[in-house]
């Protein structure tokens, strides 16, 4: 998933000659397909084993990309495009099929008390991975051109891809599947209206949904930007993604020792208004006479930590509000609204700059600006009003305490 993140999925698809806007659109399908199948899945997971449907998940996962690599191989290209796409769809649904269970396998395993620390150490190791990927990514692509960069990156990670199902089935699956529950695929639209109507379970929803939506996509606009308009080399773009990643190292840390402090509700505080002011950052990156200015890189790097810090907030607070039964349904509902909300955000952005509703150059006192300029600043404003709107709702801010690990059903 980190390819679709660091910059190098980006590259690709516009190497094999993607238009830009339907580009955007291609970075968007995995969330988009989590977003609309997670929940059958997980209802698949709940019933027929969260590790068996999650292994499952890998190996389909492990062919998507295959696909993907296959199109850098292809000449023609609209073959190679749609090669691609094709495997960019089955990558996702065997990410959706792994990912549907994840976090109700880990619910019964880790601590009420010590989630918060939990989730920052295991998403460490996690992004300490993806920094150490995309600086080998960096150096391949600046010493191989063309294809050839992409083929050995691709290559590699279809192998740990492969490599991750061997530590996948080591981990133990504590509650039984629900195979007497008969829940099945019919029913799931009585299962949702049951869980949303589960104290906190809906406000919440709604909640990270708008968070999502204005603040998830900033990352890939960033590296659209780079490369679009700052004309900066691949290798280039890749390694300011990785300063992002390594701003998530320290977002991890910080967050999760916060959120185990001092709650959830401050952090998701402090990061309403951390997004926008590093966003003010970006949009003021010509002001240090250059391309490569301190407010570009402090831009990527304090990105990376208000996003970990954010993630590790919703996930700790999601674990709390998840009912005893259905447990992978009930975390897949909360996961979709969420994925949604970066899912709509990227179809969004591709809408607006396909239709050309916003002037792709302008200026602000001198500062050459562009329209992903003009949509940062509408996110960094929407950020702000959310704010106010979800502190006056006490459903989400008021009668939930937003301790980590509260027992809300007495």
């Amino acid at each position: 998933m980190l390819a679709f993140g660091n910059g190098v999925m980006l590259l690709f698809l516009r190497g094999i000659g993607v238009p830009e806007a339907r580009l955007i659109a291609y970075l968007t399908i995995p969330l988009f397909v989590l977003a609309v199948s997670r929940v059958p899945m997980a209802v698949l997971a709940d019933e027929f084993g969260k590790k068996r449907v999650g292994s499952i998940g890998i190996f389909v996962g492990t062919a998507g990309f295959g696909a993907i690599a296959t199109a850098s191989f292809l000449r023609n290209a609209g073959t190679a495009e749609t090669m691609a796409l094709v495997g960019i769809i089955v990558f996702s649904l065997g990410m959706t099929l792994t990912g549907a269970g994840w976090f109700a396998i880990l619910e019964p395993i880790v601590p009420k008390k010590q989630r918060g620390r939990f989730f920052g150490r295991i998403r460490v190791a996690w992004q300490l991975s993806g920094v150490a990927f995309s600086a080998v990514a960096t150096w391949i692509l600046s010493r191989y051109h063309g294809g050839t960069g992409f083929r050995i990156l691709f290559v590699a990670i279809i192998a740990l891809l492969l490599v991750r199902w061997i530590f996948y089935v080591k981990i133990p699956e504590i509650d039984a599947p629900n195979t007497k529950t008969g829940v099945k695929m019919g029913g799931v639209r009585q299962l949702f209206v049951s869980i949303m109507k589960t104290r906190g379970v809906a406000a919440f929803s709604a909640y990270i949904f708008l968070l999502t939506f204005f603040a998830a996509y900033c990352g890939r606009i960033f590296s659209l930007m780079e490369k679009e308009f700052l004309g900066l080399s691949n290798g280039n773009v890749v390694w300011l993604a990785n300063l992002t990643m390594i701003g998530n190292l320290l977002g991890f840390v910080v967050g999760g020792k916060a959120v185990d402090k001092l709650g959830t509700r401050r952090v998701f505080l402090a990061c309403h208004l951390a997004a926008p002011a590093v966003m003010l950052v970006y949009l003021t990156r010509s002001l240090g006479g250059g391309h490569f200015t301190v407010s570009l890189w402090a831009a990527h790097i304090l990105l990376g930590v208000v996003m970990a810090a954010a993630s590790i907030a919703v996930t700790t607070e999601m674990l709390a509000l998840t009912p005893k039964r259905q447990k992978s349904t009930a975390t897949s509902i909360m996961m979709s609204f969420q994925i949604a909300g970066s899912a709509l955000a990227g179809m969004a952005c591709a809408g607006i700059v396909k239709l050309g509703v916003l002037k792709p150059e302008w200026s602000l006192d001198g500062m050459p600006m562009n329209h992903y300029d003009t949509i940062l600043a509408v996110c960094a404003a929407m950020l702000l009003l959310l704010l106010v709107i979800v502190g006056i709702i006490p459903t989400v801010l008021g009668k939930h305490k937003w301790i980590p690990g509260e027992e809300l059903a007495k």
